[in-house]
């Protein structure tokens, strides 16, 4: 019997539902039972690995979208990154603030700590520090740099935001990828 695909193994936040089958019933053959709880345990441990988080706009991307979004930022194999899709808030000059994934946080010894990262584009010299700040209930990136940041990159709402935690670095760094979907398609943004 083939096995099929559940999931995507990019799915990682706990605020996303499985998407696996209801279980058989104990009525049905013994090898197609033993096979579906094989199947959910195989699609559990993909998760578990997995080194991609999602904010909770872009969890409503598909797995489709999510697979095609991943392929096309160069991420290196042993770095983390979360995916974020801009909202108008983000891009507002007040109060703006991207929320940053709890577990990325947790993951990644961000929580508890108020501090700068160093946010860059792939292949440019340019960075801009801007401030992390966390509260029990909320993680984010906000301040007058952060806008400044998003200005000077001529990012906009609906932009995807892939941002790549870079590791063996003093300070905090992340690279930031962007892509924007151009009529029907994936672009990443230069």
């Amino acid at each position: 019997m083939p096995s099929r695909l559940v999931g995507s193994p990019h799915n990682v936040s706990t605020s996303r539902k499985s998407s696996g089958r209801e279980p058989e019933s104990p009525n049905s053959s013994g090898y197609d039972v033993k096979h579906e709880a094989m199947e959910q345990e195989e699609s559990v441990n993909i998760y578990a690995d997995s080194k991609y988080y999602y904010s909770r706009v872009a969890n409503r991307l598909t797995d489709e979208e999510e697979e095609e979004i991943l392929s096309l930022a160069p991420i290196r194999p042993d770095n983390s990154a979360f995916v974020t899709v801009l909202q108008k808030s983000h891009c507002q000059r007040r109060n703006n603030s991207l929320t940053v994934p709890r577990r990325f946080a947790a993951d990644h010894h961000l929580d508890a700590r108020l501090h700068d990262i160093i946010l860059s584009r792939p292949n440019r010299k340019e960075k801009w520090s801007v401030k992390y700040y966390y509260t029990h209930y909320h993680r984010c990136i906000k301040n007058l740099s952060f806008f400044k940041f998003m200005r000077k990159k001529k990012l906009r709402e609906s932009d995807i935001c892939v941002f790549e935690l870079m590791k063996g670095t003093k300070r905090v760094r992340m690279t930031v990828y962007v892509i924007r979907k151009a009529h029907g398609w994936f672009v990443l943004v230069g």
